[in-house]
């Protein structure tokens, strides 16, 4: 990049783009795995391989994106970063005790992931589904 073209702050926004989506490569390849099935087992056919390391892909790229929706949300919840990792282990890995009661569940947190749940639920009316 010439000098005449580009200044160090254009320079140094652009390393900086490149690095946050290498992070988010990270945490994709972190989320979904990186093994996909490579054998047939038994009697499938090539092409059924496929479509199932295909299926498995796109579940798994599902999973990552609805992961990444719900850091942005508890991002706005708690107004600090957070990881998809940190985000799988204080809130969609806390112990929880279901009970049923008069046609009801009811879902027991734990006090530090319930307080975690409530801020992210409290945002619920601003989700809006696509078209």
């Amino acid at each position: 990049m010439p000098a005449s073209t580009h200044s160090g702050e254009q320079v140094l926004a652009l390393y900086r783009r490149r690095g946050k989506a290498e992070g988010h490569m990270g945490e994709l390849k972190d989320t979904i795995g990186t093994s996909l099935p490579c054998t047939s087992r038994g009697r499938a056919s090539e092409a059924d391989v496929f479509a199932r390391a295909q299926a498995l892909l796109s579940l798994r790229l599902l999973a990552y994106e609805l992961l990444h929706v719900l850091r942005a949300q508890m991002e706005a919840a708690t107004g600090q970063g957070w990881s998809l990792r940190r985000l799988r282990e204080r809130v969609l890995k806390a112990a929880a005790h279901v009970q049923r009661h008069a046609r009801r569940l009811h879902v027991i947190l734990e006090r530090r992931a319930a307080r975690l749940w409530r801020q992210l639920l409290g945002r619920r009316h601003r989700w809006r589904l696509a078209a």
